[in-house]
């Protein structure tokens, strides 16, 4: 994802915001001075007890749409807008097969939108959780 995919207007009125390669971010300043890199934010802004470097918080300054480094095209820390997820919960049918309308036969799953509709409807099916980006 390109750094362009961030907007700082919509950062600071609360929509989410992460790193190229994934890493929470929380936009905490910007200063209104010259300066090319301008805005100020936490990556991993809740990590407490990190257990490794890249899980560290810390905090980086960016320039206002979002560059690490606008001497590079693109850089792992740029800034991106956070994808909107939706958490949905899957039916899966391990063993039983179904006649399709062509007269194949497939296995099949089905999503539900909540975990109770899924469990009114498990039939021997195993549940698997995910969450998916729309």
């Amino acid at each position: 994802m390109p750094a362009k995919d961030f907007n700082l207007e919509l950062a600071l009125s609360g929509k989410k915001v992460i790193t190229i390669n994934g890493r929470p971010v929380q936009i905490v300043f910007v200063s209104k001075s010259d300066s090319s890199y301008p805005v100020l934010a936490i990556i991993n802004p809740n990590v407490v007890n990190a257990t490794s470097y890249q899980e560290n918080q810390k905090e980086e300054w960016y320039t206002l749409d979002g560059k690490y480094d606008r001497t590079l095209e693109e850089h792992g820390l740029d800034l991106v807008m956070a994808p909107k997820t939706k958490k949905l919960w899957i039916r899966i049918l391990l063993d039983s097969e179904y006649a399709a309308l062509d007269g194949s036969m497939h296995k099949t799953s089905n999503a539900y939108s909540s975990k109770e509709l899924l469990i009114q409807n498990q039939e021997g099916s195993q549940i698997v959780e995910v969450e998916i980006e729309i």
